[in-house]
């Protein structure tokens, strides 16, 4: 399965609690579609937005930034974004393909070199 990043912005919340059912949400709806998450990075929250962002007919000045780091199938992606596009609580939200290509690269030259007399 392909390794996928997904940066959300969300609305300003005033409990921390709110947020951590927000992104349990939004978990559930990335297991529910087999895939596998491997980390979820907090990048800050109550965080000036570059410019103001308007999200389901409300203006937004300030967001909170996560990061989910997850595997799936190439179909979770469209699913994944027509359901998050309706959730109100997030701002903006994009999927990144994230194959390691450089790590394949790599092992395939160090098995290369180590056929030869030099070592990696």
């Amino acid at each position: 399965m392909p390794r996928y990043e997904m940066p959300i912005i969300l609305r300003c919340m005033k409990e921390p609690q709110q947020y951590m059912e927000l992104l349990k949400r939004t978990a559930t709806r990335i297991f529910n579609q087999g895939g596998i998450i491997r980390n979820i990075e907090n990048l800050g929250t109550n965080k000036s937005l570059p410019y103001r962002m308007r999200a389901h007919t409300v203006w937004h000045d300030k967001g909170s930034y996560f990061l989910f780091d997850f595997h799936g199938a190439p179909t979770i992606v469209k699913r994944l974004h027509s359901e998050l596009r309706l959730d109100e609580d997030i701002i903006r939200h994009s999927i990144i393909s994230n194959d390691d290509h450089l790590d394949i690269c790599l092992k395939k030259e160090r098995k290369k070199c180590t056929r030869s007399k030099w070592r990696i």
